[in-house]
Order: structure tokens, then sequence, then C-alpha cells
């Protein structure tokens, strides 16, 4: 996987957003292009959530793209890192 710095504001923001559908989400630390080249996210409490690239991409140019669904489904790919 490789750090990036693409779209660092929106992938930030789409988290934010996120954490009202799972309160174990916490703040975004850093991001880096996985395998199936999206966005997996390293949060500061031990945490870590997918943002589709295309979403980041999209929410950088119009945010209002941005559906509820698309908040739910990164809240729901949370995982606990080692």
């Amino acid at each position: 996987m490789q750090k990036t710095n693409d779209h660092t504001f929106s992938v930030s923001e789409l988290v934010r957003k996120a954490k009202k559908y799972n309160n174990n989400l916490g703040n975004y630390l850093e991001h880096v292009i996985n395998e199936d080249f999206n966005f997996s996210v390293r949060l500061d409490n031990g945490f870590g959530v997918i943002v589709p690239r295309r979403l980041a991409q999209d929410f950088s140019v119009q945010p209002i793209i941005v559906k509820e669904s698309d908040l739910i489904n990164i809240a729901k790919s949370a995982w606990k890192l080692r």
C-alpha cells in the first residue's frame, strides 16, 4: 500500500461526516491507496475505514454529491487496526 496526500481534505471530511453513523470512528490521521485503488484511512483511535477513491474525487469537486448511504458505507467499513 502506498501512502498518499491525494484528496486529503475530502477523505478527512468524509470520515468526519461518517462519524454520525459510527461512534467508534476516530479522527483522520493518514490514508494509503489500497489494493483495490480505494483509500484505506488510519484513524487516531486505532480503527481504519475505507473511503472509495471515486467518492473522494467527486466530493472535492462537488460536495453535495455525497449521499447518506455513502457515509453509512464508510462507517460500516470500520475495522480495528493491529
